[in-house]
């Protein structure tokens, strides 16, 4: 397959005027630091080991309600700009793809706005309750409510437990379990279990969903136990996906626990996160058809997610990283169970004061671990370049081949750039 051709040599043209626009930007005086930053009046690399993964300062941070673990139990006073920030996202592709079943090939080019996302009244009020909302834009009418949770923290700075509650991301990992510091998350994150036309709809990394938490963390080992709401399908756009506030929702119904310790906290924070969820959902028979009509009948699946997430830190600049999950879920019509599962491996360097960074990792994730012709690989490179704390620039390159049956099975290549903008 050949993805060279001159539509490339258009988004390279492409990507020169957004990197050119970043320059700008970047030394205009209308930027600030996100409000973290502004308040404690340090770098954002004080608490990421590269932005946005948090090194074991900014983990403990986030745990304690956006407060130094130190602080809890002190009052604090924030000015405005210390709990509001606002941060821009672009981004520009170069996606080429191989149907392997026609042998036909396709290459596309795309520059887009991605979304705008205002995180209003973030952060600390009076002395154990911490704040967070993260709304996002993503063009036309749309508002996507990703967290509105309020937290409540308790305890010292070795020993300290929170209460949290409202909308919030489920599973906020650690290190190679966090926000990956290229774009793409690992496979066994993003990709959902499927056999033929029924496809359970879940991923570990979907973005948000309601419930409570508490969690407790004791020296360098955080414990925490989610109680979430069951979700049921909705369709939207050309997608089926999971909605904690669908019709077909259940409060409180799911159960997530989650146990991560870190082994230095002094450095980026070498670490092992064990994750295991337990839930229902409501899903398709038939997704293609559901998708189509707009409904169709559909079936609880029961399902259980079990992973181990592990990276080990050679230096203050080099990073193992590994996981490795497996899944659970039912089949409709007393179909028997449909196993999944997957892993990643990968290193990755943090240089120049952790301000660049870049790694490169190995995925696998088969779908049905009956069929051996459902796994999907990939293998990804990427740079992350920030170079103040107003901007943050990441290429990523990848190489994926889709192992699911025909029609669906591709080869894809493709090179993405994202400039975020924060202030």
């Amino acid at each position: 397959m050949t993805f060279l051709n001159s539509k490339y040599f258009l988004s390279i043209k492409t990507f020169n005027l957004i990197i050119a626009l970043s320059l700008f930007l970047l030394n205009s005086k209308a930027l600030s630091l996100p409000q973290f930053s502004r308040r404690y009046n340090v770098s954002c690399n004080m608490c990421h080991a590269g932005v946005p993964r948090l090194n074991a300062i900014g983990y403990k941070f986030r745990a304690a309600g956006f407060r130094m673990p130190d602080e809890i139990g002190k009052e604090m006073k924030l000015d405005f700009d210390q709990l509001n920030s606002v941060r821009a996202e672009l981004a520009a592709y170069i996606n080429g793809t191989k149907n392997k079943s026609t042998d036909e090939s396709q290459t596309l080019t795309q520059t887009q706005f991605k979304r705008v996302v205002i995180h209003p009244l973030t952060g600390t009020f009076g002395s154990h309750i911490g704040t967070a909302a993260e709304l996002a834009f993503p063009g036309g009418d749309k508002v996507e409510i990703e967290q509105t949770h309020i937290r409540y923290a308790f305890g010292n700075e070795d020993l300290f437990g929170s209460f949290r509650v409202g909308v919030f991301h489920a599973f906020d990992g650690f290190s190679s379990a966090d926000r990956p510091i290229g774009i793409s998350r690992p496979l066994i994150q993003t990709s959902e279990s499927f056999r033929g036309n029924t496809e359970t709809l879940f991923s570990v990394a979907e973005p948000s969903t309601a419930g409570f938490s508490v969690a407790y963390l004791i020296k360098n080992t955080n414990l925490s136990l989610s109680f979430l709401n069951r979700s049921g399908v909705e369709v939207s756009g050309d997608e089926a996906e999971l909605n904690y506030q669908s019709d077909e929702s259940r409060r409180l119904s799911d159960l997530l626990f989650t146990s991560t310790s870190i082994f230095d906290e002094t450095g980026p924070g070498s670490a092992l996160t064990l994750y295991y969820y337990h839930g229902q959902s409501v899903i398709p028979i038939n997704t293609n058809t559901y998708i189509t009509s707009g409904s169709g009948p559909t079936y609880a699946n029961n399902f259980n997610r079990i992973a181990v997430y592990a990276n080990y830190f050679i230096n203050e600049r080099w990073s193992l990283i590994a996981g490795d999950g497996l899944g659970k879920d039912q089949l409709p019509n007393n179909g028997g169970d449909l196993n999944s599962s997957g892993y990643f491996v990968g290193a990755e360097s943090y240089i120049s004061n952790r301000s660049l960074a870049g790694g490169i990792r190995f995925d696998e994730f088969n779908g049905d671990r009956d069929n051996n012709e459902s796994k999907t690989n990939s293998g990804t490179a990427y740079i992350n370049w920030m170079p103040s704390d107003q901007l943050r620039l990441v290429v990523e390159l990848q190489q994926l081949t889709n192992g699911r049956s025909v029609p669906n099975s591709v080869e894809q290549f493709q090179m993405t750039t994202d400039v975020t903008f924060m202030f």
